[in-house]
């Protein structure tokens, strides 16, 4: 079983999207900010993190630098409604895995889940 942490302030993105994973046999974490994020990554054993950049209290940029200090090889696809090139550049420089733009496309996303 793939286990993944899904980061987003939206609660029905968040609820909409662990649902359907969870229905296909992905066990989901979730998140409503970055410090819940970083307390949840440190504490479970996960395959990836699905990450959104507008987060309450920190940027999605700045926590995957924090979960590249605790773990070198934390894969991480950034899910955003954010197109902002600057955003993107810097997620590649970072080592995102992927930079997925809202409206997520279910298929897609277990197809990511499927390769990790």
């Amino acid at each position: 079983m793939k286990r993944i942490l899904l980061v987003d302030d939206a609660s029905s993105m968040r609820e909409d999207l662990s649902s359907a994973l969870e229905r296909r046999g992905v066990e989901v974490h979730k998140a409503a900010t970055g410090a819940q994020a970083i307390k949840i990554f440190k504490e479970a054993s996960l395959d990836a993190v699905f990450l959104d950049i507008k987060l309450p209290d920190l940027n999605g940029l700045d926590v995957f630098e924090q979960l590249k200090k605790i773990d070198e090889e934390a894969r991480v696809i950034f899910i955003t409604g954010n197109d902002n090139k600057h955003f993107q550049q810097r997620a590649a420089e970072l080592g995102a895995e992927r930079y997925l733009l809202k409206p997520i496309i279910l298929g897609e996303l277990m197809e990511i889940i499927d390769s990790l």
